[in-house]
């Protein structure tokens, strides 16, 4: 099982040894960077640390790291974002660079689309509505974003 240590020319635990360290870099880097690709790729080394630890034959490493796998994407989604970044987020990097969908509040757009699909567009951006907010709005109308949060913005209707 161990062809991929061979494959870098390392000894098997030297292989696993680095596998655990860059996955636990990459997560870490995902906290300061908040890319979700880095994270994906330090949970596919965890589940290949993993898997490699237990040492199955082929057949069966296949389906294991699949399991690994579908475990540390569950712990990333329920644990790490919802509670590790947003303390970090919150707390240790309250004053960070804030990516632009976050400092749309206060600025106008134009409403796209009606009904259920209707949209805000502001400057080269598309945003998702409230649903509360729909209501009266039609294609072409003026609006100010009062909040932008969990990928939904609120709006109100300009004069």
């Amino acid at each position: 099982m161990f062809i991929l240590a061979e494959l870098f020319g390392v000894d098997n635990g030297q292989f696993l040894h680095w596998s655990l360290a860059v996955g636990l870099t990459l997560l870490v880097l995902d906290v300061l960077f908040c890319t979700e690709f880095i994270s994906w790729v330090g949970l596919v080394l965890f589940s290949l640390w993993g898997t490699l630890l237990l040492d199955l034959p082929l057949q069966w490493s296949v389906l294991v790291f699949m399991g690994f796998l579908a475990v540390c994407f569950v712990f990333y989604y329920t644990l790490w974002v919802h509670v590790v970044r947003r303390f970090v987020m919150g707390y240790l990097n309250r004053k960070g660079y804030k990516e632009a969908r976050d400092q749309v509040a206060g600025r106008t757009g134009e409403i796209r689309g009606e009904g259920g699909d209707a949209m805000v567009k502001c400057g080269d951006e598309l945003l998702r509505l409230t649903d509360d907010c729909r209501a009266g709005l039609s294609q072409g109308d003026r609006v100010r974003i009062l909040q932008y949060e969990d990928g939904k913005a609120r709006v109100e209707k300009m004069g």
